[in-house]
């Protein structure tokens, strides 16, 4: 098995927090598997269905191990295939090797209980990718994704397009270091020092797509930076 990334646990947490016998999970952007074989594996627990979907053949226009379509001379797809199966979830998984809009073609409306995104993170992509998948969720699912660090909330406004189409970006803050004295382990004074610039990095287009199309208070948010909205007849998309 290679795994070389880690996987999401926010999207555990959602699927162990809907906890419903028979659910019909769909991720999108499975990569080679690691997050897919954690949550398949609770899928499977409670006798439902997963919907894999990627196209394997890596972004050019990102950073790190997703740029590529191989891992050691090996095709993404292939080991993805051996990872499942190695995990004993691919009796459950039925894979779209294909582009996330072209997946969504192939779904059914509202026959999906919880569906992850997790694709291109470019704005326009994050954008399409929601719209595509939404109507798929049943009333009361699930529609979640990666990647959305909620203090970037505030650098919204100032976006520029250049920087909605990158994958992440760093943008300067400002941090406060101080010192803290102790005794027997307890913190007696805590001191701040100085102010200083400090580089965040986040996921511009995740971020900006899932504000402007859903409002703040429906939105919730797990570990890892998972976003996650219940799909309710008063929440499908904000006008």
């Amino acid at each position: 098995m290679i795994i070389n990334s880690q996987p999401v646990t926010g999207f555990s947490e959602i699927i162990k927090e809907y906890n419903k016998d028979n659910l019909v999970v769909a991720e999108v952007g499975t990569y080679i598997g690691a997050t897919t074989i954690e949550t398949a594996k609770l899928v499977k627990h409670l006798k439902g269905n997963y919907i894999a979907i990627d196209w394997f053949q890596g972004s050019a226009d990102t950073f790190g191990a997703h740029n590529t379509n191989t891992i050691e001379n090996r095709s993404i797809f292939d080991i993805f295939l051996e990872n499942i199966k190695e995990a004993k979830v691919d009796d459950i998984i039925k894979i779209h090797k294909m582009t996330s809009l072209q997946a969504a073609n192939h779904i059914p409306d509202n026959s999906l209980d919880i569906c992850f995104i997790d694709a291109d993170h470019k704005y326009e992509s994050v954008k399409a990718d929601i719209k595509a998948f939404l109507p798929k969720i049943k009333l009361g699912g699930i529609l979640c994704g990666h990647d959305f660090e909620p203090p970037a909330i505030s650098f919204l406004d100032t976006l520029t397009e250049y920087e909605l189409n990158q994958d992440f970006i760093p943008r300067l803050i400002q941090t406060q270091n101080s010192i803290h004295q102790f005794y027997n382990n307890k913190v007696i004074n805590a001191e701040i020092i100085r102010t200083s610039p400090e580089l965040y990095y986040f996921h511009p287009g995740v971020v900006k797509a899932v504000s402007e199309l859903f409002n703040k208070e429906d939105i919730k948010f797990y570990s890892d930076n998972v976003w996650a909205v219940k799909i309710t007849e008063n929440n499908f998309i904000k006008k």
